[in-house]
């Protein structure tokens, strides 16, 4: 390093580490920088993306909005959302969501469901169950049981229990076929545990029962495996 290259290598250095996913070690290198003006739009991808794996929010998200001037494209948006959703700002994090989706067809209905979860965070129910639908619809099958149980919390928040029984049984019914290992587990005892409060309150005790035998069994296979 000399006075003169020093910014180069830093700016290097810092990509390399990012590239070997050393987040901490990249944002000293990106610090130590005097300048981006030599740093292409995927450069500055990934400094944002770095600050933001590092909570430096305000950072991250001034880089990622250098990107998003000179080359909009769906990870930035995505990526800046989060920021500010960890902000709680979050009108900006639904906006750069629903940017994203709609410049990522194939990713559209993981950034939809980002969108539903920050509504209903701000007990937007309504709208939040439109996006996890939306969601649903564009999501492959592996990514359908997070976003059907996430529509179903909607549903019980608005106590339309026969909707929310409906989206825990569809989870399960791909959950049992599709994941494997803890992993399935895991979500399968979550599903059955809130199903049966969905149960209690249409008044179908037997069916509520049975759901907590099945989430006590996956319980206690779980504990016997730690």
């Amino acid at each position: 390093t000399t006075p003169a290259n020093a910014n180069a290598v830093n700016l290097w250095r810092g990509l390399a580490c990012y590239c070997l996913g050393r987040h901490e070690e990249a944002a000293e290198d990106f610090d130590r920088c005097s300048d981006f003006k030599d740093a292409s739009p995927k450069h500055l991808y990934a400094v944002g993306f770095v600050y933001s794996r590092v909570d430096e929010y305000q950072k991250a998200i001034k880089f990622l909005t250098l990107v998003l001037k000179k080359l909009p494209d769906s990870e930035s948006y995505f990526c800046r959302g989060d920021c500010y959703a960890s902000l709680k700002m979050y009108d900006q994090a639904i906006g750069d969501y629903l940017l994203a989706a709609k410049l990522s067809p194939s990713r559209r209905g993981q950034y939809l469901g980002s969108a539903a979860f920050v509504l209903r965070s701000q007990r937007k129910y309504p709208e939040a169950i439109a996006n996890f639908t939306e969601a649903i619809k564009n999501s492959p099958i592996a990514f359908l049981p997070g976003n059907l149980r996430a529509r179903a919390l909607c549903y019980q928040d608005l106590s339309r229990w026969p909707e929310a029984v409906r989206d825990y049984s569809e989870a399960i019914k791909i959950l049992q076929t599709v994941y494997k290992g803890e992993k399935k587990s895991i979500f399968l005892s979550e599903s059955y545990f809130q199903r049966a409060k969905c149960y209690d309150k249409l008044g179908k005790p037997a069916l509520a029962a049975a759901d907590r035998r099945l989430h006590a069994q996956i319980g206690a296979t779980l504990a016997g495996d730690v």
